[in-house]
């Protein structure tokens, strides 16, 4: 299966059914974004009932409130009131509560993790594999003990649903993944340089899991964007791509909403493509479609065999 994913950061149905109706076939849907529980299922259900593949999405690390005491990260001195404690079943309990839910309840097919450190200088997350917790419950472990038991709660937690997770660095959750949503091609890509070194160090370690290729929308003209994930389609060395936006494909977008927070003007400094997908190219959708329909031409024939040969030495 060739994965045609959407990250939906700021919900917008139009976009939405668009995208689905051009092949967009799995939607990644932030449980971030202060949208009420409610409306969440809404949405998820509403897609799942239509046969796309509906991740719901939680962030490990939480800039926008403080975690309990005892969920917190402590490094021997202070406790990281954003960054959790490795150990804290608590904290996964929290976590994954509403993700659970909509798979239990036919709303999901499956639970996403976003590492990302949203918080600016945080180093326990920028180089978290080199610090560990000297909480009461974790002092007495290494650094790779910790991590190594923080993936084991989260598959004991989630059974046999399967995990979408979006490693930043060093990823020990790896091993316990179905779908690896790579970060590293939202801006440049590479067979090798982006995707087939990084799937070489899950090999080396045993492991084996699908790799699906982000793109960063506000990045790219319209026409460039389509060439990108076109990039993405042909290539063996990926399984698929996923869309990555801010507000190309959302009225809705913060960004849009409140230009003058001071959040939004600081990343609107870096984001070159802003409007909406669809205003800058009114067929962006109808190409889209198109792109996807051609997916199975793609990736057939001698020479995509022969690479994906090759290829297989390195996933």
């Amino acid at each position: 299966m060739f994965h045609k994913g959407m990250y939906i950061i700021w919900p917008d149905e139009l976009y939405i059914d668009q995208a689905v109706k051009a092949g967009i076939d799995t939607l990644l849907v932030n449980l971030n974004d202060g949208t009420p529980r409610s409306e969440t299922e809404r949405l998820c259900r509403k897609y799942h009932d239509q046969g796309v593949t509906v991740v719901p999405t939680v962030a490990l690390v939480q800039p926008n409130y403080a975690l309990e005491d005892d969920e917190q990260f402590f490094d021997g001195t202070n406790r990281i009131p954003h960054y959790y404690c490795p150990t804290s079943s608590e904290r996964i309990d929290k976590l994954l509560s509403v993700p659970l839910h909509l798979c239990k309840s036919w709303a999901a097919n499956a639970v996403g993790i976003d590492d990302e450190d949203y918080v600016p200088g945080m180093k326990y997350h920028e180089n978290y594999t080199q610090y560990p917790c000297q909480c009461q419950r974790c002092k007495t472990l290494s650094v790779d003990q910790q991590r190594s038991m923080h993936a084991d709660m989260i598959r004991q937690a989630l059974g046999e649903i399967p995990l979408y997770h979006m490693p930043h660095i060093n990823p020990y959750i790896w091993r316990i993944g179905s779908v690896w949503c790579n970060e590293h091609t939202y801006e440049k890509w590479g067979a090798y340089d982006r995707v087939l070194k990084n799937t070489r160090k899950m090999k080396k370690k045993t492991i084996s899991t699908r790799n699906i290729s982000g793109v960063w929308a506000e990045k790219f003209s319209a026409h460039r964007y389509l060439d990108r994930l076109k990039s993405i389609v042909t290539s063996p060395a990926t399984d698929g791509y996923w869309i990555y936006s801010h507000m190309r494909f959302s009225r809705n977008s913060l960004w849009r909403t409140h230009p003058e927070t001071p959040e939004a003007i600081e990343t609107l400094k870096s984001l070159p493509y802003q409007s909406l997908i669809d205003e800058e190219m009114p067929a962006f959708f109808e190409e889209l479609r198109a792109l996807n329909r051609r997916v199975d031409k793609y990736r057939s024939g001698a020479w995509f065999w022969i690479l994906d040969k090759l290829y297989g030495f390195f996933k």
